[in-house]
């Protein structure tokens, strides 16, 4: 089953998304801040899709989760 990681700040939107997914067949994991990205991403846990808001929270909180995305591929994750 893929696994999809949502990162999004607004939890009723959060919710959403997840319920949207989840209904679609996959496997959810989600973050409400870009700081646990790297909690939940580990060597065992890979997501296949990442779906995250952009404006997350701040310019600083997108760019936190771009670095801790980027710094995952020695998970195997691989930016465009």
């Amino acid at each position: 089953m893929a696994r999809v990681l949502i990162v999004h700040d607004q939890q009723p939107v959060l919710r959403l998304l997840i319920g949207a997914v989840r209904g679609a067949g996959y496997e959810v994991m989600a973050c409400a801040r870009s700081s646990e990205v790297l909690e939940r991403v580990s060597e065992h846990c890979r997501p296949d899709l990442v779906v995250t808001h952009l404006g997350l929270g701040s310019q600083r909180g997108t760019l936190s989760l771009t670095r801790c995305l980027t710094a995952s591929q020695r998970w195997g994750l691989r930016s465009p």
